[in-house]
């Protein structure tokens, strides 16, 4: 799955489109590819792969699943021992998160910041 999605995102890399759609994708697909790597332990790759979806999100304004990456930022952070930036990404995604209704992520969030963290982040 790692190898073929790589393929596909140096594909995506080299098509030059303007369409939103194509850079959300194109966001998607470092996103699944981030998630991948980490669960296989490569926390340098996968953190690269995040920070791309952070700078496709940046560059074609599109911020609709700017909290998911930066959730899975801030994981990928704390399993690379950056508590503390990891923290803080947490503690300023979360009201976002509730504020925009995406109530089952914010949960996971929360989640994850009590059970790793050992923050207690209620309204």
């Amino acid at each position: 799955a790692i190898r073929i999605g790589e393929e596909l995102y140096r594909a995506m890399e080299k098509h030059h489109s303007h369409l939103k759609s194509f850079g959300v994708l194109r966001i998607n697909v470092a996103m699944n590819l981030s998630q991948f790597l980490c669960k296989e332990g490569r926390y340098e790759e996968a953190l690269a792969y995040i920070t791309r979806a952070e700078a496709i999100s940046e560059e074609i304004s599109e911020m609709s699943l700017l909290p998911e990456v930066e959730f899975l930022k801030a994981k990928i952070l704390f399993f690379t021992h950056k508590t503390e930036e990891c923290k803080r990404i947490i503690q300023a995604i979360v009201p976002y998160m509730e504020l925009i209704h995406k109530d089952h992520f914010a949960e996971m969030a929360k989640e994850f910041a009590t059970s790793q963290l050992g923050l207690f982040l209620n309204k």
